[in-house]
């Protein structure tokens, strides 16, 4: 069964092999496949090479940009521009107090759900991805005198 249509699109594509060794007490992701080249054929029945990106390098995949040795930098970097964006559009606006209360609560939390429940984030990750929206989206809660708190 192809759920490609036919041809795989080597510009979306690419491959990870990884192998974990056992280093210092802990298993550390490898690349295993520095030496392999695997090829495709694109829409027009030609060979295309796959792009093969080291395992610490996140691919975005599903909405979501992810490394198999397991790094979120990446992710975390895409969220906080998502945080970062939304709040400088809200910034200097002047909103009524309902519609503070819907875009802190309706908007951004919910773009940040699904990668953010999908991620391994510690405590500080998600208060250094929200601090944008908190800061902003916040503020004029608390000047339209809405008490809240969002948080991933």
């Amino acid at each position: 069964m192809e759920v490609t249509g036919g041809a795989i699109a080597p510009h979306k594509s690419w491959w990870y092999l990884v192998d974990y060794k056992w280093k210092q007490g802990k298993w550390i992701c490898t690349n295993a496949g520095t030496d392999f080249t695997l090829t495709t054929k694109n829409d027009k029945g030609s060979k295309s090479n796959l792009e093969y990106p080291n395992s610490d390098v996140a691919s975005k995949m599903l909405g979501i940009c992810m490394a198999p040795d397991a790094n979120n930098v990446t992710q975390i970097q895409h969220m906080r521009k998502q945080a970062t964006d939304w709040a400088s559009q809200l910034n200097g606006n002047s909103i009524s107090k309902s519609e503070a209360w819907t875009a802190l609560h309706c908007t951004i939390p919910m773009k940040l759900k699904y990668p953010g429940l999908a991620c391994t984030l510690t405590r500080a990750q998600c208060q250094f991805v929200m601090a944008p929206v908190n800061k902003i989206g916040l503020s004029d809660l608390i000047r339209n005198n809405i008490h809240t708190s969002v948080t991933l």
